[in-house]
């Protein structure tokens, strides 16, 4: 830096300049990690409504009921469908910036030293037990439901 008084209290992006659409910023870490990224697509605004919507529940629910924290919110909908751009000239004009490109590498390595990540699913033979007599379970309450012809 040269000139630091021209530096001094000045915002200074610093990114790789490219666009991030917030949503698939974390693609990679998501798919790293073994889960799969979410391949249905809705339009903003229906999310955006369904948000609304789900506030509006919290509302009138929390005032009387129950209060809860939404699961979706209208902030969180914009936050994750707007893609963002801020220009990095001025980091590189001022500061000597130069973007280098990374990948997710390490920080899909990072969550799965400490135990994040899709875990392989097998069934016990305890849990498979469980659930067949789940299943026995339900049937035999809905056959208590049919009405009984003599």
């Amino acid at each position: 830096i040269k000139n630091t008084s021209s530096v001094i209290g000045k915002p200074f992006y610093i990114s790789d300049g490219n666009p991030v659409n917030s949503f698939l910023f974390f693609k990679p870490l998501v798919e790293g990690l073994g889960y799969s990224f979410p391949s249905i697509h809705l339009p903003l605004s229906l999310v955006y409504y369904i948000a609304y919507m789900i506030e509006l529940l919290d509302r009138i629910v929390g005032k009387y009921i129950y209060s809860f924290t939404p699961f979706l919110t209208r902030a969180e909908v914009l936050k994750t469908g707007v893609t963002h751009y801020f220009s990095i000239q001025a980091s590189a004009k001022h500061l000597g910036y130069q973007p280098e490109t990374k990948d997710f590498k390490n920080v899909v390595d990072w969550f799965k030293n400490r135990g994040h990540g899709k875990k392989k699913q097998s069934m016990t033979f305890r849990s498979t037990i469980l659930v067949v007599a789940m299943v026995i379970a339900i049937w035999c309450v809905l056959l208590s439901l049919l009405p009984v012809i003599f």
